[in-house]
């Protein structure tokens, strides 16, 4: 080629730069000629060659070759400069300058793979959480939810809307499930006859908020159910009421609990049935029956109809009251009470047994006891007094005592039949003529005093003659009346008002002691000692 000749030429005088780059470099065949020296050899083809363009050419070729030549050297020098480093051939200072310019390599590359591993670990255990939950997610269902029952005057209800929060990861990651089943309040099918119903149900774990409105939208309640216990509908009609039932608050702390809420909105019609209570339905001659009724709506006055004696009802702490007598011949068996409550109606049952009566017999018409006081002997004063009654009930807050304050003795005890000149024949068949005691004959010592067994109020204080004597009548309420005759003294007038304790009357060393419900005598010494139990009910 033109180059290898002009490089052999010995009439051309080397420049330096060419001296000194054949003298480093390695053998010439290694440097290839630039792609520009055989253009300069094709276009010498085609023109002539002068010295100038010859020189030209030459010193391009020359410059591309030492140009070649020097990154070849170079290449070599930093290949040559990493093998002593490895070798630990270079200096201190040249090793520091050239460990400094690869070991920032390496750090960044160690650097970048931890930062890789660092983000590949972080996904992969995102993922598995993600997973996980999603898993946990799926498993929170709604047959988690609580299934909660709850009845008002034992009538189910069904829940109008719930909120419940099922725990996915403890209780920072929950699945709530809500809905609102309905915007109208739950109707009840039956009327409310009952003046407290009960809510029951699985309740006793929630808290519980109740609020209860009438038709005018009043509201007539609002607490929780434990307040609710205590309270009682006054009033017949309409009313809707919104109970709550939420998990307690200290619940919301305990891991993996359930949370939330459950709503009940419902309506019902208050139609109180009044209740009627008898205190016995089994009774003896001689003694009272009390029938009670609590709940009766506000202006309804009850009745009763039966054949047996009785008084009309009365107000009372409970409601309203009535007390039936049942005198000492009495027929035994059953009777039928019809209690009348405005639109309600109920029929009570008494069964009435005989009592076992004591008799006396004597010989003569001057064994009998005295004094006494026959049914037909009672004055007409004082019968005209047991047509009416006061409805205020004046023992009802202390009851009765006994009205004699020192001890006494039983004459002729209520019920008993004095017999005048029987045969055997009528002992043994307990037949034959006699008289019965409607009122009980009692001695003790002449000039005691009588107190009054209750508050109430004197009837009559005065002195009727025959063997009634001074007698004195106290209405103690409801029918109830005492009745004392053949007494020594009065220390009350007709009008007055006694209070349990006070001074009526003083005695003779006989007394007649006489009780009346109504018309009818009872036997006297249980009600006046507080032993009736009928006395107890008001």
């Amino acid at each position: 080629m033109s180059a290898t000749r002009e490089l052999e030429a010995p009439e051309k005088p080397e420049p330096a730069e060419a001296a000194q780059a054949a003298e480093a470099a390695e053998p010439a065949e290694t440097a290839q000629a630039p792609q520009p020296a055989e253009s300069a050899e094709e276009e010498e083809e085609l023109a002539p060659v002068t010295d100038e363009k010859r020189a030209a050419a030459m010193t391009r070729t020359v410059q591309l070759s030492i140009q070649q030549i020097m990154d070849r050297a170079i290449q070599e020098e930093s290949e040559a400069e990493a093998s002593a480093e490895t070798a630990g051939e270079e200096t201190d200072s040249e090793a520091a300058e050239e460990e400094e310019h690869l070991e920032e390599p390496e750090r960044t590359v160690r650097f970048g793979g931890f930062v890789r591993w660092l983000i590949l670990v972080v996904v992969l255990v995102a993922a598995i959480a993600i997973g996980g939950v999603a898993w946990l997610y799926q498993k929170a269902t709604p047959d988690m939810i609580p299934k909660l029952t709850v009845s008002f005057d034992g009538q189910e209800l069904e829940a109008t809307s719930y909120k419940w929060n099922v725990p996915v990861v403890g209780n920072n990651i929950t699945r709530t499930y809500s809905e609102t089943i309905s915007r109208k309040p739950f109707e009840l099918e039956e009327a409310v006859e009952d003046s407290t119903p009960k809510i029951t149900g699985s309740i006793s774990s929630y808290d519980s908020s109740l609020t209860i409105e009438n038709a005018n939208g009043d509201e007539v309640f609002s607490g929780n159910l434990q307040q609710y216990s205590e309270f009682a509908f006054t009033d017949n009609g309409d009313y809707t009421a919104k109970l709550v039932l939420e998990t307690p608050k200290t619940a919301t702390g305990a891991v993996g609990k359930v949370t939330g809420k459950q709503t009940y909105r419902f309506a019902f019609t208050i139609a109180i049935r009044p209740t009627v209570r008898m205190n016995t339905s089994s009774i003896i001659q001689g003694s009272v029956v009390a029938i009670q009724i609590s709940g009766l709506e506000e202006g309804v006055v009850p009745t009763i109809d039966t054949e047996l004696t009785h008084v009309g009802f009365v107000p009372s702490s409970s409601g309203w009251v009535t007390y039936l007598p049942i005198g000492w011949n009495q027929t035994p068996g059953s009777y039928s009470i019809d209690v009348q409550m405005g639109e309600y109606e109920e029929t009570l049952d008494l069964t009435v047994r005989s009592n076992s009566w004591n008799f006396t017999d004597v010989k003569r018409m001057s064994q009998l006891t005295k004094p006494y006081l026959a049914p037909e002997e009672v004055p007409q004063k004082v019968l005209d007094l047991l047509q009416n009654y006061d409805e205020t009930i004046y023992w009802s807050e202390s009851g009765f005592v006994q009205p004699f304050l020192s001890n006494f003795e039983i004459l002729l005890r209520y019920g008993t039949t004095e017999y005048v000149g029987r045969t055997n024949a009528e002992r043994n068949s307990g037949t034959g003529n006699g008289r019965t005691t409607i009122n009980t004959i009692v001695t003790g010592k002449q000039g005691e005093s009588l107190i009054s067994p209750a508050d109430g109020r004197i009837l009559l204080a005065e002195n009727l003659g025959g063997n009634a004597g001074n007698t004195v009548v106290v209405e103690h309420g409801a029918g109830v009346k005492s009745i004392f005759y053949n007494l020594k003294s009065l220390s009350v007038k007709a009008g007055q008002t006694v209070v349990q304790g006070q001074t009526l009357a003083t005695t003779n060393e006989n007394t007649i002691v006489e009780v009346r419900v109504g018309t009818v005598p009872v036997e006297p010494l249980s009600i006046l000692r507080g032993q009736c139990d009928a006395m107890r009910c008001y």
